[in-house]
């Protein structure tokens, strides 16, 4: 298993809690909703990776080339005490530049869980 490159993520990098509820609408505005499974409340994060430099933007690329959004990496978020499996959402993956040498990189990662 790969883990994410030891580059600080910027301030205004971002977690929203998610929760996968299964709906069934019935008639008259009445529902029924459950979770969706035992791990139905995950973690995404809307990371930045700013000030980057040519070897840290070859570094990041190099990472996201390799796992792409089908692979699982570790990566120990802000205000977690334990390593976790994640993904790279889809199209999610942006890059630009700062001017001259110096990037900044932003994608999605979402919490994934292993049966094992």
């Amino acid at each position: 298993m790969t883990d994410f490159p030891s580059i600080a993520i910027a301030q205004n990098s971002k977690k929203t809690r998610k929760n996968r509820v299964l709906v069934a609408q019935f008639g008259g505005g009445y529902g029924q909703y459950a979770r969706d499974g035992l791990n139905s409340f995950y973690d995404e994060w809307n990371i930045v990776l700013s000030n980057l430099t040519s070897t840290q933007r070859t570094t990041v690329n190099t990472f996201y080339e390799t796992v792409g959004s089908d692979q699982w990496f570790n990566w120990t978020a802000p205000g977690d005490s334990v390593v976790k499996k994640w993904r790279i959402s889809k199209d999610t993956f942006m890059e630009s530049t700062q001017g001259g040498q110096i990037y900044t990189i932003s994608m999605t990662l979402v919490q994934q869980f292993d049966i094992g």
